[in-house]
Protein backbone atom coordinates (compact mmCIF):
# COMPACT_ATOMS: atom_id res chain seq x y z
CA UNK A 1 0.00 0.00 0.00
CA UNK A 2 2.69 2.73 0.84
CA UNK A 3 3.87 2.21 -2.69
CA UNK A 4 0.41 3.35 -4.20
CA UNK A 5 0.33 5.54 -1.61
CA UNK A 6 3.49 7.63 -2.65
CA UNK A 7 2.62 7.25 -6.89
CA UNK A 8 -0.88 8.60 -6.35
CA UNK A 9 1.15 11.33 -4.60
CA UNK A 10 3.63 11.71 -6.99
CA UNK A 11 0.95 11.95 -9.74
CA UNK A 12 -0.46 14.78 -7.80
CA UNK A 13 2.33 16.63 -7.54
CA UNK A 14 3.38 16.68 -11.28
CA UNK A 15 -0.37 17.28 -12.37
CA UNK A 16 0.01 20.27 -9.98
CA UNK A 17 3.27 21.40 -11.71
CA UNK A 18 1.72 20.88 -15.02
CA UNK A 19 3.35 17.64 -16.25
CA UNK A 20 0.37 15.69 -17.03
CA UNK A 21 2.58 12.73 -18.95
CA UNK A 22 4.07 12.07 -15.95
CA UNK A 23 1.51 12.35 -13.71
CA UNK A 24 -0.82 9.66 -15.67
CA UNK A 25 2.16 7.80 -15.76
CA UNK A 26 2.07 7.35 -11.88
CA UNK A 27 -1.16 7.26 -11.40
CA UNK A 28 -1.76 4.32 -13.63
CA UNK A 29 1.41 2.48 -12.10
CA UNK A 30 -0.71 3.40 -8.87
CA UNK A 31 -3.46 1.86 -10.38
CA UNK A 32 -2.22 -1.02 -11.86
CA UNK A 33 -0.57 -1.99 -7.90
CA UNK A 34 -4.17 -1.26 -6.42
CA UNK A 35 -5.38 -3.67 -8.75
CA UNK A 36 -3.19 -5.92 -7.55
CA UNK A 37 -3.09 -6.43 -4.58
CA UNK A 38 -6.94 -5.84 -4.49
CA UNK A 39 -7.23 -2.09 -2.86
CA UNK A 40 -10.26 -0.53 -3.78
CA UNK A 41 -9.67 2.86 -1.58
CA UNK A 42 -6.37 3.42 -3.30
CA UNK A 43 -8.15 2.70 -6.74
CA UNK A 44 -10.72 5.13 -6.29
CA UNK A 45 -7.95 7.86 -5.52
CA UNK A 46 -5.60 6.37 -8.93
CA UNK A 47 -8.96 6.71 -10.95
CA UNK A 48 -10.08 10.46 -9.77
CA UNK A 49 -6.06 11.68 -10.21
CA UNK A 50 -6.32 10.09 -13.81
CA UNK A 51 -9.60 11.81 -14.46
CA UNK A 52 -8.21 15.19 -12.94
CA UNK A 53 -5.57 14.80 -15.30
CA UNK A 54 -7.58 14.03 -18.36
CA UNK A 55 -9.82 16.91 -17.47
CA UNK A 56 -7.22 19.62 -17.20
CA UNK A 57 -5.66 18.77 -20.90
CA UNK A 58 -9.05 18.86 -22.06
CA UNK A 59 -9.98 14.88 -22.72
CA UNK A 60 -13.12 14.82 -21.75
CA UNK A 61 -14.33 11.83 -22.98
CA UNK A 62 -10.94 9.95 -21.47
CA UNK A 63 -11.77 11.70 -18.35
CA UNK A 64 -15.58 10.24 -18.29
CA UNK A 65 -14.35 6.95 -18.70
CA UNK A 66 -12.04 6.95 -15.93
CA UNK A 67 -14.51 8.60 -13.33
CA UNK A 68 -17.18 6.25 -14.37
CA UNK A 69 -15.01 3.61 -13.10
CA UNK A 70 -14.50 5.11 -10.27
CA UNK A 71 -17.62 6.07 -9.26
CA UNK A 72 -19.14 2.72 -8.21
CA UNK A 73 -15.80 2.02 -5.92
CA UNK A 74 -17.03 4.83 -2.97
CA UNK A 75 -20.06 3.14 -2.23
CA UNK A 76 -19.25 -0.25 -2.55
CA UNK A 77 -16.24 0.36 0.44
CA UNK A 78 -18.64 3.42 2.10
CA UNK A 79 -15.89 5.98 1.14
CA UNK A 80 -18.08 9.50 1.17
CA UNK A 81 -14.66 11.48 0.56
CA UNK A 82 -13.58 9.71 -2.07
CA UNK A 83 -17.19 9.93 -3.82
CA UNK A 84 -17.52 13.39 -3.32
CA UNK A 85 -13.86 14.04 -4.80
CA UNK A 86 -15.32 11.56 -8.00
CA UNK A 87 -18.52 13.89 -7.59
CA UNK A 88 -16.07 17.04 -8.28
CA UNK A 89 -14.49 15.63 -11.04
CA UNK A 90 -17.52 14.49 -13.04
CA UNK A 91 -19.07 18.78 -11.86
CA UNK A 92 -16.15 19.83 -13.55
CA UNK A 93 -16.53 17.45 -16.37
CA UNK A 94 -20.57 18.72 -17.39
CA UNK A 95 -19.28 22.43 -16.80
CA UNK A 96 -16.73 21.91 -19.50
CA UNK A 97 -19.29 20.05 -21.64
CA UNK A 98 -21.50 22.74 -21.97
CA UNK A 99 -23.87 21.38 -19.12
CA UNK A 100 -23.37 24.37 -16.56
CA UNK A 101 -26.60 23.59 -14.62
CA UNK A 102 -25.96 20.24 -14.31
CA UNK A 103 -22.46 20.92 -13.13
CA UNK A 104 -24.01 23.52 -10.41
CA UNK A 105 -26.20 21.07 -9.25
CA UNK A 106 -23.44 18.41 -8.47
CA UNK A 107 -20.71 20.93 -7.38
CA UNK A 108 -23.65 22.83 -5.06
CA UNK A 109 -23.87 19.32 -3.60
CA UNK A 110 -20.29 18.76 -3.55
CA UNK A 111 -20.02 22.12 -1.39
CA UNK A 112 -22.72 20.95 1.05
CA UNK A 113 -21.12 18.10 2.24
CA UNK A 114 -18.95 18.10 5.81
CA UNK A 115 -17.24 14.78 4.17
CA UNK A 116 -15.77 16.93 1.46
CA UNK A 117 -12.05 16.99 1.33
CA UNK A 118 -10.64 20.40 1.54
CA UNK A 119 -9.50 20.23 -2.06
CA UNK A 120 -12.34 18.94 -3.60
CA UNK A 121 -14.00 22.06 -1.80
CA UNK A 122 -12.16 24.35 -3.05
CA UNK A 123 -12.07 22.85 -6.60
CA UNK A 124 -15.76 22.95 -6.42
CA UNK A 125 -15.94 26.40 -5.43
CA UNK A 126 -13.53 27.44 -8.14
CA UNK A 127 -15.70 25.98 -11.04
CA UNK A 128 -18.93 27.40 -9.57
CA UNK A 129 -17.19 30.75 -8.86
CA UNK A 130 -16.20 30.32 -12.96
CA UNK A 131 -19.89 29.44 -13.92
CA UNK A 132 -21.90 32.35 -11.80
CA UNK A 133 -25.03 30.33 -12.19
CA UNK A 134 -27.87 31.17 -9.58
CA UNK A 135 -29.25 27.80 -8.74
CA UNK A 136 -33.11 27.15 -9.65
CA UNK A 137 -34.68 26.45 -6.44
CA UNK A 138 -36.29 23.20 -8.19
CA UNK A 139 -31.95 22.70 -8.43
CA UNK A 140 -31.72 22.93 -4.88
CA UNK A 141 -34.47 21.03 -3.36
CA UNK A 142 -33.13 18.21 -5.83
CA UNK A 143 -29.74 18.86 -4.23
CA UNK A 144 -31.07 19.14 -0.73
CA UNK A 145 -33.08 15.60 -1.13
CA UNK A 146 -29.84 13.83 -2.55
CA UNK A 147 -27.96 15.12 0.05
CA UNK A 148 -30.26 14.13 2.63
CA UNK A 149 -30.34 10.70 1.07
CA UNK A 150 -26.88 10.36 0.72
CA UNK A 151 -26.34 11.34 4.60
CA UNK A 152 -28.78 8.38 5.61
CA UNK A 153 -26.48 6.21 3.57
CA UNK A 154 -23.26 7.32 5.52
CA UNK A 155 -25.32 6.85 8.84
Amino acid sequence: LPLALTLSNLGSGTRLLGDYAQALQYYEESLAYCREIGERRWTVVALNGIGFTLLDQGDYANAWASLQQALALPQAIQSMPDLLDTLTALGELLAYSGQPIAAGAVLHFVQQQPATLVLAHKRAQHIMAQLALPLPAETITQATALALAQHAWQS
